[in-house]
């Protein structure tokens, strides 16, 4: 018949056994679970500069696009502001003398203007 002190060393020799499966088992949770956060924040890493090349790529085309139309601004600009000095000069080759007295009337109105 077994005594009280085999029943109790045999328990705390199973209990152990239990004890160092539980720890080999916490310890491959743990890895899997290390190994598991790894994958998300490599993968999470990777979603992000997708993210940012394609928010980087949206920014320089809207910025393409703002510099075209601004130059397309500019060129119609300046066509137009020739298109009006060339008009001007046409007005003043068929009409010298209404030129002329434009002119003068505009330097009149200044003259009197900055003596005040």
């Amino acid at each position: 018949m077994a005594t009280k002190t085999e029943d109790v060393s045999a328990e705390a020799v199973e209990l152990r056994r239990e004890i160092d499966n539980l720890r080999g088992d916490i310890g491959r949770l743990t890895e899997a679970v290390s190994a598991l956060l790894q994958r998300e924040i490599a993968d999470t890493g990777e979603r992000v500069r997708e993210a940012a090349g394609e928010t980087l790529n949206r920014f320089s085309s809207t910025a393409e696009d703002i510099a075209r139309a601004t130059r397309d601004a500019a060129a119609g600009a300046e066509q137009r502001l020739r298109s009006a000095g060339s008009e001007i000069e046409r007005g003043i080759e068929r009409n010298p003398l209404t030129a002329v007295l434009i002119a003068g009337g505009i330097g009149l109105i200044l003259g009197i203007m900055s003596r005040r």
